[in-house]
């Protein structure tokens, strides 16, 4: 008895190795599953390093630490499969420092207590109950491929401060951002696939262009759970024409002729239930700046690398 019992136990190995092997090979389908009134929940920590070369010379170092909660929850599902996401921050903490100045902060239950140099400073005074991300959900529609189209920011006054600073910034221009994360097409182990676009999220006057490469390394599943892991490679350019932000009679003039972030990647992504697992993800940033103020224009630096860590919890 105990012989058959072991070979009944092998053959169902057997019989579950064959047929991940098999998927495997006829190809993964890749991309988020919705539900209407599922919440996922993720723990974000990261820790960067960079530095500056402010306007008037000179280079400062730079540090940022901290860590977040991110709330995820389906609202609405629609018949593509798509959903519309409300996303909120919980809580957050988060220290950095410039030079020889250190700040840290602290957020939660829509309350912000903010340090500097080690002493508790008054924070801003808004209603943070009102601001998208902290009080109020960042509201968006999700592909399965992770495309992301309609943002809301809950708060009009949001897109009024942004329409005072970008002037060719509006409704229109925030139909769609962000580039496609899966293929629509299922994946074999070994295959890479790449994409890229130039996006309009802060209107025509400041595009962003979009490159970036996926690769399925491998495929399990065990339990009935499918897990894939993924590396990728990301690039984003943002080049801005100058911005008039004078105030009164002084003429002053923003430039920032590239902005460019790079982001290598390593996900483990649940392919039965459609949702991220952990994700690893190495971001550089990098950009030049000016400003112009009258006829004087004076030109800076900013160098960094972040690591981040998202894990589902």
């Amino acid at each position: 008895m105990l012989r058959v019992a072991w070979g009944l136990a092998f053959a169902i190995v057997v019989c579950l190795a064959a047929g991940t092997a098999a998927l495997a090979q006829e190809g993964i389908p890749l991309g988020f599953h919705f539900a209407a009134g599922e919440v996922a929940e993720y723990q974000i920590s990261f820790f960067g390093s960079g530095s500056l070369s402010p306007l008037e010379g000179g280079l400062l170092p730079m540090a940022l630490r901290g860590s977040l909660s991110l709330s995820c929850t389906v609202s609405e599902v629609f018949p593509d499969g798509s959903g519309r996401l409300h996303v909120r921050v919980p809580r957050a903490e988060i220290e950095m420092s410039i030079g020889q100045q250190q700040a840290s902060l602290l957020y939660e239950g829509q309350k912000l207590r903010w340090y500097a140099n080690g002493r508790e400073h008054a924070p801003p005074e808004m209603d943070f109950g009102q601001v998208a991300l902290l009080g109020r959900p960042l509201v968006f529609r999700m592909a399965p491929n992770g495309r992301v189209t309609e943002p809301s920011f809950g708060d009009s006054r949001t897109l009024g401060v942004l329409g005072r600073v970008l002037p060719q910034f509006g409704l229109s221009d925030l139909g769609s951002f962000g580039d496609e994360i899966f293929p629509d097409e299922p994946v074999k182990v070994g295959e890479t696939w790449r994409h890229s676009q130039q996006l309009l999220p802060f209107g025509p006057a400041m595009p962003v262009t979009v490159n970036s490469s996926h690769t399925l390394v491998s495929f399990s599943e065990e339990g009935g759970i499918g897990l894939a892991k993924i590396v990728g490679y990301r690039e984003a350019w943002l080049r801005t024409a100058p911005m008039d932000i004078s105030s009164g009679e002084r003429e002053v003039m923003v430039s920032v002729p590239e902005l460019r972030r790079t982001v290598t990647s390593t996900e483990f992504f649940n392919t039965t239930q459609g949702r991220l697992v952990r994700g690893d993800y190495q971001v550089g940033l990098s950009s030049q700046f000016s400003v112009g103020i009258g006829e004087e224009e004076r030109k800076g630096e900013v160098e960094g690398r972040i690591h981040i860590t998202v894990q589902a919890r």
